[in-house]
Order: structure tokens, then C-alpha cells, then sequence
């Protein structure tokens, strides 16, 4: 008995916090509004589908990496080239000079591709596609979670205004309204722990894009 007495203050502290109108020994207008809706919101919150642009989503990212998928494959030469001409100059003591002109070229070329080559870039191509597309699937997967749990969290608060009636007029348990409020600390747990992993998804995607589509990709996710 104890125990379920430390335990409901803890519950009393926490709607304390969360929520100022929260009465635990009383049922408010606000909490008879929401009971008389309760059966139509449920199934509402319940039947609810989210949908996702997870493709456009992996394309943008991939169009806007940011660096080059072949860039290792790029080779830079430096080429000194000796050109010599000659320059002769007539003067009234008939002096003849030769000058050599050095010319230096950075020269940028993309090497010829065997077989193997070619093969091996296609397979860096497909696994950079298929990392963004993994990446790209976990984070709407977090964020479908999260939203599932924010929805289980919404029931759960008004389930817990119906277990509380039935607490007050007898009807219900004591142990069913704690039981109610123990699963949305539950929830609230959960919810914590799928943001953080959300806000780290998120993260990891916007690090494949380069500085000018961060903005962007942030208003696609």
C-alpha cells in the first residue's frame, strides 16, 4: 500500500507540471467535454495515416551530395613544358640574344577506364544510392514511431480522465486509473528516447548534402 501511495504522488507531481488544470480529486467541465468525445477521438487518432516523400527525400540528398562520388578517380598532372625560341635584337653593335621561355601547365583529366574500373565505379555509385536510401528509410521510420507514440500518449490522457471518474464515483478501481498513468510515463519515456534517435537521424542526413541545401533538405524532412 505503501508503495502505491509513493507511487500515485509521483503521478500527482507529474499532471502537477504537465498540465496546471489537472484536479485529482475532481471532474471539470473541460474533462466532461472531452469524456463525451472520447470513443469518436480515439478512433480518429487511431485510423490516422501518415505518408511520406521518402524517394524524393533520397534523390534530393543524392543530387545535392556533398562531394563527388568520382572524385577520387580525378587526376590532377603538373606538366613543365621547355619551349625555346629565339629572339634576335639589332643594335648599332650588331649584338645578337637567345631566350628559352619556360611554360608550366596544371593539366585536370579523367583517366581511361578498363573493364574493372568502370564496374568498380558503378558499385561506389549504387553503394553511396543505397546508404542514403538506408539512412533515408530509418529516419522516417523514426518519425513514423514518434508519431505514433505522441498519438498513444493523447489517448492514453484521455483515457486517464475516464479512469479517473470511474475512480471518484466508484465505479472504476484505484489501481486502474494508477495503471493509466503509469503507461503515459511510460510513453513519456519512450517519446524522450525517439526524439533523441530522430534528432540523430536527421543529423546523419543532413551531413550528406552540401552547405547550400542544408535549408532545404530541413523543410523536406
Amino acid at each position: 500500500m505503501t508503495n502505491k501511495i509513493i507511487m500515485a504522488c509521483g503521478v500527482f507531481i507529474y499532471f502537477s507540471f504537465s498540465c496546471q488544470a489537472y484536479e485529482a480529486k475532481k471532474i471539470s467541465v473541460e474533462d466532461l467535454k472531452s469524456l463525451e468525445k472520447l470513443d469518436n477521438k480515439i478512433y480518429d487518432l487511431s485510423t490516422k495515416k501518415e505518408r511520406f516523400s521518402f524517394s524524393k527525400v533520397s534523390a534530393f540528398i543524392y543530387k545535392n551530395l556533398a562531394y563527388d562520388v568520382d572524385f577520387t578517380l580525378l587526376k590532377l598532372d603538373a606538366v613543365a613544358k621547355a619551349r625555346t625560341s629565339q629572339i634576335t635584337t639589332s643594335s648599332t653593335t650588331g649584338t645578337v640574344s637567345d631566350a628559352d621561355r619556360f611554360i608550366g601547365e596544371l593539366v585536370l583529366t579523367y583517366p581511361i577506364f578498363d573493364a574493372k574500373e568502370s564496374n568498380d565505379m558503378r558499385k561506389k555509385i549504387l553503394d553511396t544510392k543505397q546508404t542514403i536510401i538506408s539512412k533515408t528509410k530509418d529516419y522516417f521510420l523514426f518519425k513514423a514511431e514518434l508519431q505514433d507514440l505522441e498519438i498513444q500518449k493523447e489517448i492514453l490522457l484521455d483515457l486517464e480522465i475516464r479512469t479517473k471518474s470511474r475512480k471518484l464515483t466508484a465505479v472504476g478501481s484505484y489501481d486502474d486509473w494508477l495503471k493509466t498513468v503509469n503507461d503515459i510515463r511510460k510513453i513519456n519515456m519512450d517519446i524522450t528516447k525517439g526524439e533523441i534517435e530522430l534528432s540523430e537521424s536527421k543529423q546523419i542526413l543532413l551531413n550528406f548534402v552540401n552547405i547550400h541545401s542544408i535549408t532545404q533538405l530541413e523543410k523536406m524532412l
